[in-house]
């Protein structure tokens, strides 16, 4: 997988992952990491995602459950047929020749 080792955005190390939140509920509460787009919650199911290491997504998910959202997080892995197909259509090759 394309993975990339050291430091990440907000400065902690680790793994850089994209890492996905489901909020269930909770009180409204907005938080702001840095070089992120913020999260607006306001009640009710949101998703939001999060690129960066394991260690930053468990501080982002003890911030929200914290002050007493109900959340969880998981991060989302390419299959080796995925890993190719992002690869190629980055480098402008057609990931799916016809053969013509």
């Amino acid at each position: 997988m394309g993975e990339q080792g050291g430091e990440n955005l907000s400065g902690m190390t680790g793994a850089h992952r994209v890492w996905t939140f489901r909020i269930l509920s909770g009180p409204p509460f907005r938080l702001a990491l840095p070089n992120h787009f913020p999260l607006d919650y306001e009640g009710g199911l949101a998703v939001w995602k999060l690129v960066g290491s394991k260690e930053l997504a468990d501080a982002a998910l003890g911030i929200m459950t914290g002050i007493g959202a109900k959340a969880d997080v998981f991060f989302e892995e390419e299959t080796p047929e995925q890993t190719d197909e992002r690869v190629a259509t980055m480098a402008g090759i057609d990931p799916f020749p016809t053969g013509e």
